[in-house]
């Protein structure tokens, strides 16, 4: 069985993206071509999420279409990655014949061994594998060249009752620092301007280590290496967000002032039987002291909140409406609970109707976006450092970021793409900034 083409289709977070810049630089280096679409690819990549029940049917969904055409074509073959392959397993293989490779997150690593192993004519399906940092080794081909994403941890040891993660991505690890800052210089050299460094529970990141490690050590030894401009990292547990690392950020001058610390909840009732293992008043507490040193509205705070958790009362959700205008977040990914096979919670009799979930949710976003309206209106007339991406989705227009992770839509030429600029805000949208750029 040969096949020399392929197309990668990524679901989910940020790690998702990560672990598909890698299977990318495996496949270029094995010699594979990529090309446009799955209907052109000899072997279709899909790297799949389960964190809700939406991303699994988005999933099966492009299984039905590719069944369609293979069934006409016998192509593409599929290889099944991340967290979905790991969770469902052989039934993948068993289900759909088209599906050649089933590799589990940890598994990836062993790409070349399933790739050997299927132009045999053999299904192949790794999971649960502990090479996890031979990721180190594979090459990474990264779909910016100014932007990349840097994973320092992997998986995650909280156990919220709601969530699937630990059960697919396995216990938390910690790459080695020195493995890092390795990774980190080689961009610096290749011109990379700005990294953002992942992990479920990013600033957990060292506690695993054999010696005293914190995030706080890693932001201090990025901060001495050369090239390198703008410092992210996400995504944050608050019992984890400690006063030294605080203090790091507050040293250090690379690192963004965009703070993404999921809340889940705004009630402290619900946070306990999420298990989130600390309190409205707690969350609140954090949020005040790092407004004191990163106020808004240079500053961004973005969070997620989960609505319709079983056993969610109108008391509770109105918790969460109220935390929303206190903290003033920028933004706030929400989503309605969707129950996970596997988690605790799924297992609470309270759940709460799919109807009333959907009326909250709709009530919440509302909020959110008037919030957000009313934070980007406050800064009309300031002038914003930004680094360009590309095109905005519509249009002519450029896009960006400023430090604080907020975008911001300009005119100007693609010349300036991947470059920073400064911008001056001219109108404040419910999710974008509009602006002027200033030339010099």
């Amino acid at each position: 069985m040969r096949f020399e083409t392929f197309h990668i289709i990524t679901y989910g977070c940020q790690m998702n993206l990560a672990d598909s810049e890698r299977i990318r630089g495996a496949l270029l280096s094995w010699g594979l071509k990529e090309v446009d679409s799955e209907e052109e690819a000899d072997l279709l990549f899909l790297n799949t999420c389960v964190v809700r029940d939406k991303s699994e049917k988005k999933v099966y969904g492009k299984l039905g279409k590719v069944n369609r055409f293979w069934k006409v074509k016998k192509r593409p073959l599929v290889a099944l990655c991340g967290c979905m392959a790991q969770k469902e397993g052989r039934k993948l293989l068993d289900k759909f014949p088209f599906v050649v490779m089933v590799i589990g997150p940890s598994a990836i690593p062993r790409i070349f061994e399933a790739l050997q192993r299927v132009q045999r004519g053999e299904r192949v399906m790794f999971l649960d594998d502990e090479k996890l940092m031979e990721l180190d080794k594979l090459p990474a081909s990264r779909c910016s060249s100014f932007k990349a994403w840097v994973p320092i941890t992997y998986g995650c040891d909280r156990f919220c009752t709601y969530c699937i993660v630990p059960f697919t991505r396995g216990r938390e690890r910690s790459r080695h620092p020195d493995a890092v800052l390795r990774e980190v210089e080689e961009l610096a050299s290749l011109g990379y301007k700005e990294i953002t460094l992942l992990g479920q529970s990013v600033d957990s990141y060292g506690k695993d280590l054999p010696f005293k490690y914190t995030l706080a050590d890693l932001l201090r030894d990025i901060e001495k290496i050369d090239g390198i401009r703008w410092v992210r990292f996400t995504t944050s547990h608050p019992l984890d967000f400690s006063d030294e690392l605080i203090e790091a950020i507050r040293e250090c001058s690379k690192v963004c002032e965009h703070f993404h610390i999921p809340v889940q909840s705004g009630s402290t009732r619900i946070l306990a039987r999420m298990g989130r293992g600390y309190t409205r008043e707690d969350y609140l507490r954090l949020i005040n002291k790092l407004k004191e040193i990163f106020p808004q509205p240079d500053s961004s705070y973005t969070s997620d909140i989960i609505v319709g958790f079983p056993g969610e009362t109108e008391d509770d959700f109105q918790e969460s409406m109220r935390l929303v205008e206190e903290v003033r977040f920028d933004v706030v990914y929400t989503a309605i609970y969707s129950p996970r096979p596997g988690t605790l919670a799924a297992t609470f009799p309270d759940q709460v109707p799919e109807e009333i979930k959907s009326e909250r949710i709709n009530r919440l976003n509302a909020l959110v976006a008037r919030v957000a309206r009313d934070i980007h209106r406050e800064l009309e007339g300031r002038v914003y450092e930004v680094l360009v991406d590309g095109f905005a989705p519509k249009g002519d227009m450029l896009q960006g970021r400023t430090r604080a992770n907020r975008i911001v839509i300009f005119n100007g030429d693609r010349s300036l793409i991947g470059s920073f600029v400064k911008i001056k805000i001219v109108k404040g949208e419910t999710w974008a900034l509009l602006g002027e750029l200033i030339k010099d």
